[in-house]
């Protein structure tokens, strides 16, 4: 049986105290307050950067070894997961085109797998296999993806917090205890 008897008081007899070992002093202006979120271990060694993708980036040129895809009679620029228009003399980023078909898969394509077809996701992108290339189809509705697209926006559906991104949206969903994204439309 546990003695119990000075439980309850405002001060213990017997708790012991220590003291906090001083810090140094720091220079106020070497300090910075840096707040990450990450879910359990979501985000790390990942490359949810997409390559630096950001929507409307112009570039005066691009890098060699491009590719150069028509969709819908519109020229696009590809090179490793990013998409381009001419822009004047320069070069925008854009979201990926669907009906766009690419010969390999930009690194980092997850693969999902939805009724009886497998999609390889990346940066918003979902892709098929198209003969021996990869065509960006449609994003299907009720799959979960690990990551939202680069340049999601928050919004508020029914009075919950959703995502949208291009037309479609993606609603918060645990798997695991990790944080991942279901996609839907309202």
């Amino acid at each position: 049986m546990v003695d119990r008897s000075n439980h309850g008081t405002i001060r213990h007899i017997d708790t012991n105290t220590f003291q906090r070992p001083s810090e140094a002093p720091r220079n106020p202006v070497q300090r910075q307050q840096i707040l990450i979120h990450r879910d359990v271990d979501v985000d790390v060694d990942r490359q949810g950067s997409w390559h630096g993708f950001s929507f409307g980036t112009r570039r005066h040129g691009l890098w060699p070894g491009y590719v150069q895809i028509f969709v819908g009679g519109s020229p696009y620029f590809y090179d490793d997961g990013i998409y381009y228009q001419q822009y004047g003399t320069d070069y925008q980023e854009v979201y990926p085109p669907v009906g766009a078909i690419i010969p390999e898969l930009p690194d980092g394509a997850i693969e999902i797998y939805a009724g009886n077809l497998v999609y390889y996701y990346v940066a918003g992108a979902f892709y098929v296999q198209h003969g021996s290339g990869f065509l960006i189809a449609p994003t299907p509705l009720g799959v979960t993806v690990p990551e939202l697209p680069p340049g999601a926006v928050q919004v508020s559906v029914n009075g919950e917090v959703a995502y949208q991104f291009n037309g479609i949206y993606y609603r918060p969903v645990f798997v695991s205890g990790v944080t991942q994204y279901m996609t839907f439309m309202p």
